[in-house]
């Protein structure tokens, strides 16, 4: 990862990815936001995925303290099934954790450039 950069909120995040200021390999998201929440998110990185504007290798991760968080239906994207989310981290979750998922991450998003 060559940079992190924070979104208060969904929205500010989606108007992050469509001006494309920097190459976003994976994006961090809870389920509960202000204006925009983690569902509501991912299926618009989806979406911008869908069209070509986010690339194809972007992951979405959900971190929550929800249980019932753990499945999200399929969405199609170029005519490929792909979950809403690549991954759900469940909180509290420890810093080696991340980094290990982060880690883990990079790697598949590589293989997408």
């Amino acid at each position: 990862m060559r940079h992190i950069e924070q979104a208060f909120n969904g929205r500010v995040a989606l108007e992050a990815l469509r001006r494309r200021d920097y190459d976003v390999d994976v994006v961090l998201t809870d389920f509960q936001m202000p204006l925009m929440n983690g569902v509501e998110l991912a299926s618009a990185v989806r979406a911008l995925q869908a069209e070509g504007t986010a690339r194809e290798g972007l992951a979405v991760v959900l971190l929550s303290g929800n249980i019932f968080t753990q499945s999200f239906p399929s969405v199609n994207i170029n005519g490929r099934d792909r979950s809403l989310f690549d991954l759900t981290l469940l909180k509290p979750f420890t810093q080696e954790l991340l980094v290990n998922m982060l880690t883990d991450l990079q790697a598949l998003s590589n293989a997408y450039k």
